[in-house]
């Protein structure tokens, strides 16, 4: 699925896809092989700062707000998975095990259905400049 965004741009569901670093930490342990993130594409991946993160954090977000350096953002809700992340990509072979894990494990009702998912979605509240290493921050 696609769709337009205000400013006319083409993007999958949302302007912006996170993922945090150790929710494909725990994928990985899943299937007790390696998932590289780039099989899912994000817009950015986040590092937790806390020490011990249960399970796939980042798919308690929704309908969050939150900040990355000094850009604005919605959170929506978790990004639905489908079979193209465990097809092979480039020098990544096939990996069937992902969805199934996602299936098994990260099952979520996205509004639309219940889905396999993996990572969030989120809009620009207010554009600006984030740069690697930049703090991203959920408010209260």
């Amino acid at each position: 699925m696609a769709m337009m965004t205000e400013r006319a741009s083409f993007v999958d569901l949302a302007a912006v896809h996170l993922i945090v670093e150790e929710s494909v930490v725990h994928l990985s342990e899943l299937i007790g092989a390696e998932v590289p993130v780039r099989r899912f594409r994000p817009t950015a991946l986040l590092r937790s700062s806390i020490e011990a993160v249960p399970g796939f954090l980042d798919l308690a977000w929704v309908d969050r707000v939150a900040t990355a350096g000094d850009v604005g953002l919605h959170i929506g809700g978790p990004a639905p998975r489908c079979v193209m992340t465990t097809l092979p990509q480039g020098d990544l072979g096939a990996q069937r095990e992902v969805l199934q894990a996602l299936a098994e494990h990260a099952r979520h009702d996205t509004g639309t259905g219940v889905f396999a998912c993996l990572g969030t979605y989120a809009e620009v509240t207010n554009p600006g400049t984030v740069r690697l290493g930049d703090h991203f921050v959920l408010a209260d």
